[in-house]
């Protein structure tokens, strides 16, 4: 699809800097006063996504509260 964000940006650079920078502003734009907002992500073998992701969500001005242990209700 020639719509999807992959292939609206060259490159991963690009796609970091555009489309993940455009979604976290719009979401942190949107987000109520100490409003919470849940991510989960990880790195692909090829690609940092990571922390790229977190670093423009930090430069947005998200703070972040991290917890790596996932909680299950038996």
């Amino acid at each position: 699809d020639k719509e999807q964000s992959y292939n609206l940006y060259p490159s991963y650079k690009e796609w970091i800097n555009g489309y993940i920078r455009e979604t976290f502003q719009i979401g942190y734009d949107l987000l109520k006063s100490n409003g919470i907002l849940l991510l989960n992500i990880a790195d692909t073998k090829e690609l940092p996504l990571e922390l790229d992701t977190l670093s423009v969500m930090e430069e947005i001005g998200f703070e972040f509260l991290f917890n790596d242990q996932i909680q299950r209700r038996l």
